[in-house]
């Protein structure tokens, strides 16, 4: 994976499942009271990363052949199976 340009996304997505799978494992009235006390930056970083993760993933998704001949790296979802004929 090293010899590819892009390779960092890789470890970048999974940084931020790992940050995300930590911080939803938080105690939700913890973390609120946590934010309560003059750290509404938290939510404004949170939405902000959210609208940057979403457009990525929604270009990958787009432009990414998920039919059933593709041997490409990525997995047909459950949704896919639905809508496809």
């Amino acid at each position: 994976m090293e010899d590819m340009t892009y390779y960092m996304i890789q470890t970048n997505l999974r940084n931020i499942k790992n940050n995300i799978d930590y911080l939803l494992s938080v105690d939700p009235v913890k973390l609120d009271e946590l934010l309560k006390n003059g750290h509404d930056w938290a939510n404004d970083h949170i939405t902000s990363s959210n609208d940057d993760i979403d457009e990525v993933y929604s270009f990958i998704k787009n432009n990414i052949n998920s039919d059933e001949e593709s041997n490409g790296p990525f997995i047909k979802t459950f949704e896919s199976y639905i809508t496809s004929k």
